[in-house]
C-alpha cells in the first residue's frame, strides 16, 4: 500500500473526475480524498479564486465538488415552484443568463455581469451583497440575498424595483429596456440571486482539473445569436466599446 502522502502528491496532478473514480475504487485513495492539502493543491492548479458568493464550510474539497455537480440547464440548488414558471416564461438566453450567475459565470474585473439581448444595447448588472453570505448547499433553495442594480452605460445605476430609465445619457431619448431585460430585472427584484463567483478570477493552468466546455458552448451560442444579423443591430457597450461574453469558471471575454 502506498503511503498517504505519496498518494496525495500524485493526486494533485489528476483531474477531478479521475480523483473521484479512484476514491470510489480504492480505500487508500478514499482516505486521501479527505485530505485538505490535496484539495487545496488541486484547486490552485486551475484557479486563483477571488470572492465567492457562498461560504464553503468544507473548503477546497467542497468547492471542487460544487464544480463537478454542474450540468447543462440543471439548477442546483433547484428553483422553487414560484420561480420555475417565471423562468420558463423567459426567452432561453435570459434564463441562461440567470442560470449562469447562479452557477459560475465570472464577472468582469469591475464586478459586472453584462447581458446582450438580440438587437439591443447591452445592460450591465451588479450585485450588492448582504453582510452575511449563505452556506453553499447542493440541496435546498436557490441562494438569494443582497440587492441588484442595472445600468445601460456603467454610469447611471437603477435598482431592480424599476425598469424605467429616468436619468443619464439615454433618459431623454425614449429608450426602454427590451423584454429580456425587463424579465431579468423583475426576477432579480423578487429573487436577488447571489452570484456563485462574486469577483474576477484568474486561471492557473486552464482545464488542468476540469473543463465546462459543454456549459460554455451554450453561453457562446447565446452570444452569437444576440449579435447575429438584423433586423436591428446589437451594439457594444457605450462606455467601453466592447462586447462581453460570460463563461462558467472562466474569466469573461471582452471583444472590441
Amino acid at each position: 500500500m502506498l503511503p498517504p502522502d505519496l498518494i496525495a502528491d500524485v493526486g494533485r496532478y489528476l483531474s477531478l473526475s479521475s480523483i473521484a473514480r479512484l476514491g470510489r475504487a480504492c480505500s487508500s485513495w478514499h482516505t486521501v480524498t479527505q485530505c485538505k492539502r490535496l484539495w487545496d493543491s488541486v484547486l490552485r492548479r486551475q484557479w486563483h479564486l477571488g470572492q465567492l458568493g457562498a461560504q464553503f464550510p468544507g473548503g477546497s474539497r467542497e468547492f471542487c465538488r460544487c464544480v463537478c455537480y454542474h450540468k447543462d440547464g440543471v439548477w442546483c440548488p433547484r428553483f422553487d415552484t414560484e420561480q420555475g414558471p417565471v423562468l420558463a416564461a423567459m426567452s432561453p438566453p435570459a434564463e441562461h443568463f440567470l442560470f449562469g450567475i447562479a452557477h459560475g459565470y465570472v464577472p468582469t474585473s469591475d464586478g459586472l455581469f453584462t447581458y446582450h439581448g438580440h438587437g439591443a444595447k447591452p445592460i450591465h448588472y451588479r450585485h450588492n451583497p448582504a453582510k452575511e453570505l449563505p452556506q453553499y448547499t447542493k440541496n435546498g433553495a436557490v441562494r438569494i440575498g443582497g440587492r441588484w442594480e442595472w445600468s445601460p452605460d456603467r454610469e447611471s445605476w437603477f435598482g431592480t424595483e424599476t425598469c424605467e430609465l429616468t436619468r443619464g445619457r439615454f433618459a431623454s431619448r425614449g429608450w426602454r429596456l427590451v423584454a429580456d431585460n425587463v424579465a431579468i430585472v423583475n426576477f432579480l427584484e423578487r429573487w436577488p440571486i447571489i452570484p456563485l463567483i462574486a469577483s474576477e478570477l484568474t486561471l492557473g493552468k486552464p482545464a488542468a482539473v476540469t473543463t465546462h466546455a459543454y456549459l460554455n458552448l451554450r453561453a457562446l451560442g447565446d452570444f452569437l445569436h444576440a449579435v447575429g444579423k438584423g433586423p436591428l443591430p446589437t451594439t457594444s457597450c457605450v462606455a467601453t466599446n466592447m462586447f462581453t461574453i460570460h463563461f462558467h469558471f472562466v474569466p469573461a471575454l471582452q471583444i472590441e
